[in-house]
């Protein structure tokens, strides 16, 4: 080989290694922009129907009893007792009671639709026989309350709970990573 053509590719060695050597090829960190996918919880309303009993208060203990009705006609026994609905809704509201006057036994039964709120008389009545319960004032100690109930009806009523559902959304993320200037065309910090 010729001097020249040596010293060509010696030059040419020497500067293609000062060129590599010369650049910088320690990995640099650099910042990029991606798009991911995530799941997101979002709040939803939805209305749940529950059945409710509705409540009531006694407003006297004291039953309010009578007869009407007297020959030619059967007789009807008659008792109430006031109560008020303390519940946010109305209701029919039912009463069922027995009393035992003078040996004989009579059980009324009534209804009444009553306001949330609102106090009322219920009152049940029930046909009794000729000649019986025939004292027109009756007094607590001819007439005794055997037994009472008084049912509260259950009502439907509807409520708003907060539920979630999954919900796929997308966004945009800084992120980073190693960029090695040797390998790739590293953009500026």
């Amino acid at each position: 080989m010729s001097k020249p053509i040596l010293f060509f590719i010696a030059l040419f060695t020497i500067c293609n290694s000062s060129l590599t050597s010369c650049k910088n090829c320690d990995p640099v960190r650099i910042s990029y922009q991606e798009t991911e996918d995530y799941i997101d919880k979002e709040p939803y309303d939805e209305q749940v129907e529950d059945r409710v009993q509705l409540t009531y208060e006694i407003v006297n203990p004291q039953f309010q009893f009578r007869r009407i009705g007297g020959l030619g006609f059967d007789p009807t026994f008659f008792a109430k007792i006031s109560i008020t609905n303390t519940s946010d809704q109305e209701g029919v509201f039912s009463l069922n009671a027995t009393f035992v006057c003078d040996g004989k036994t009579a059980t009324v039964f009534g209804q009444k639709t009553i306001a949330s709120g609102a106090t009322a008389e219920l009152e049940g009545q029930v046909d009794v026989r000729p000649y019986t319960f025939e004292n027109q004032n009756l007094n607590p100690r001819d007439c005794v309350l055997q037994d009472y109930k008084i049912i509260a009806p259950t009502v439907s009523a509807l409520r708003v709970v907060t539920k979630y559902k999954d919900v796929t959304k997308t966004r945009i993320v800084q992120k980073e990573r190693d960029c090695y200037p040797c390998k790739e065309n590293c953009p500026n910090k």
